[in-house]
């Protein structure tokens, strides 16, 4: 009797999509790239399909923005058991990363804790393009019912950010907790604005509570 292999409950994908598979990308010929691009995708949508049962899952943010290009929604397996997510990696300008982390929430039904570590590519201004404003179709099923808990850690205040902020509250019916830890090299009077600004922000739940650390 073969024994089965048993699934991790937990994984990270740092091992897998390390930085030089993004920096082989852009060297390679203009004419190239979108096949490559493809290539990206099924490589990390082959490594992914074994772990649909995991419980938490860390994914680097360039990596979930590059299926977004190369890939359907529906290629993205179904991860009924993931309640705790987490993106992390650098920013880019003109990066939308609610594009990017929207297909993931929809293949998460029961998602409970949402969470981001995202940090500004040196030398790069971080401003959202025109289509992170607009309005999404349907609402992924763990926002309309299981999203209890999302934080931001290092947040800095730019626009890609605040864009990803504005579009989860207004997209999580029964969120309780939005957790923003503020980037230590700010200053006082940033860290005012920023709290005054995203407490403007409308919320679909009506027990949502900011935490700024």
């Amino acid at each position: 009797m073969q024994q089965q292999q048993q699934q991790p409950s937990s994984i990270s994908l740092y091992s897998y999509l390390r930085w030089k598979h993004f920096s082989y990308i852009f060297r390679i010929y203009e004419k190239h790239i979108f096949t490559s691009f493809k290539e990206y995708s099924n490589r990390v949508l082959d490594f992914m399909r074994p772990l649909y049962n995991v419980k938490s899952m860390e994914f680097h943010i360039k990596a979930a923005q590059f299926l977004n290009h190369a890939s359907k929604i529906d290629d993205v397996p179904m991860f009924h058991n993931l309640s705790s997510l987490k993106f992390y990696g650098e920013l880019w300008c003109k990066s939308c990363v609610w594009n990017a982390v929207r297909p993931f929430l929809c293949r998460a039904p029961k998602l409970q804790t949402l969470a981001f570590e995202l940090t500004n590519w040196p030398g790069y201004g971080c401003c959202a393009p025109v289509d992170c404003l607009e309005e999404a179709l349907d609402v992924p099923e763990c926002l309309s019912s299981h999203l209890a808990t999302c934080y931001h850690k290092g947040f800095s205040g730019n626009d890609i950010e605040m864009q990803l902020v504005r579009q989860i509250l207004k997209a999580a019916r029964v969120l309780k907790t939005m957790n923003i830890i503020v980037g230590s090299d700010l200053d006082s009077q940033a860290k005012l604005h920023i709290h005054e600004e995203l407490l403007t922000f409308p919320r679909s739940s009506q027990t949502c509570q900011f935490v700024f650390d």
